[in-house]
């Protein structure tokens, strides 16, 4: 038995894509009640454990270790597969404590690698964030983290990188391969869902969320156009409905979006999305970016763009108005 830890879709689709492709036998470990219904709909064995908040990382220690324990009895001698390097704090744990029993893990590297935390002087939410690192690595036996920022600037709890490397049993490097993994998977698997004409991967870009008022009308006017043109709507698992879109059609929130791919007729459209990238390489559908319709130049946008082009191979249109969007949209349903 292969066990996944499994608290994105992207190490869902891997999970997936072991059961599916190549056959194994998987069980998906998640707190996650969106992964945890998409197994159930597309019956794959699911353990559930508690979703404990970082509060209760101090306050219910025996909880914590106990919950650690229960797995771990039931994963046994069995592999067991993460890929989380931030923010998933219970993983830390599972693993750290794997590791001390004698057992290696095995993870997957999609790359997500982000640069250390060196800030001398940290703000109020960043110092928080010490504290509680100081805190877990007290209270559960030096387990090895670190703060780190991501693309964003963010800064973040992570699970000691040197420390995966050195004790993981099998380190896959996914980046690569895991695009042809996922258009693989749902080659085979169907979702007996009608066809459409587009698709919209919502993110979390909403209408007044932006200090900016240029910036709101953009997102105003793009939302405008979507319901003009009767777009389907895949909105993001962990942030929820959009109001402004709430008039269209939305797919199920607890699938991957890319189980909708082959049920679009004309295009894929989303600002940033990674799943852009598995679109343009399904073949036989246009795929488009609004990253650049938004008047945004932080280096979060810049380098989103510059990964999508990477990836995609330049497969990817990003349209610059939205006169330009109309009239690709206009050419598509008139084809």
């Amino acid at each position: 038995m292969k066990y996944f830890y499994c608290q994105s879709y992207q190490v869902l689709n891997l999970a997936l894509y072991n059961k599916f492709v190549l056959n194994n036998s998987v069980t998906v470990i998640t707190a996650s009640e969106n992964v945890f219904k998409a197994c159930e709909y597309i019956d794959i064995p699911v353990l559930r454990h508690r979703l404990f908040k970082i509060r209760s990382f101090f306050t219910e220690i025996k909880a914590v270790k106990k919950e650690i324990t229960t797995i771990l009895n039931i994963v046994d001698n069995d592999e067991l597969h993460f890929s989380h390097t931030q923010f998933a704090v219970f993983c830390f744990l599972l693993i750290h404590t794997m590791i001390k029993k004698g057992e290696r893990p095995i993870f997957h590297d999609f790359e997500m690698v982000y640069n250390s935390f060196r800030k001398k002087i940290p703000n109020f939410r960043e110092a928080k964030l010490i504290i509680q690192k100081l805190l877990l690595v007290v209270f559960y036996e030096k387990v090895p983290l670190e703060l780190r920022k991501t693309t964003k600037k963010n800064v973040m709890i992570s699970l000691n990188l040197n420390f995966i490397k050195e004790n993981s049993l099998v380190i896959e490097y996914e980046t690569n391969q895991y695009y042809e993994k996922t258009l693989e998977l749902f080659g085979k698997l169907n979702i007996d869902y009608s066809p459409f004409n587009f698709l919209f991967v919502a993110q979390n870009i909403k209408i007044g969320s932006h200090n900016s008022k240029e910036y709101n009308k953009k997102v105003s006017e793009i939302y405008n156009l979507l319901e003009q043109y009767a777009f389907v709507v895949k909105m993001h698992p962990k942030l929820g409905n959009i109001g402004s879109l709430s008039n269209l059609e939305t797919l199920p929130e607890f699938l991957p979006v890319e189980f909708f791919f082959n049920k679009v007729k004309h295009a894929v459209v989303s600002f940033s999305s990674a799943s852009l990238v598995t679109a343009s390489k399904m073949g036989g559908v246009s795929v488009i970016s609004l990253n650049d319709l938004l008047p945004n130049n932080d280096d979060f946008t810049k380098q989103a763009k510059e990964k999508l082009i990477s990836d995609s191979e330049g497969e990817i249109k990003f349209v610059k108005s939205i006169f330009e969007l109309k009239n690709y949209l206009n050419e598509k349903l008139n084809a």
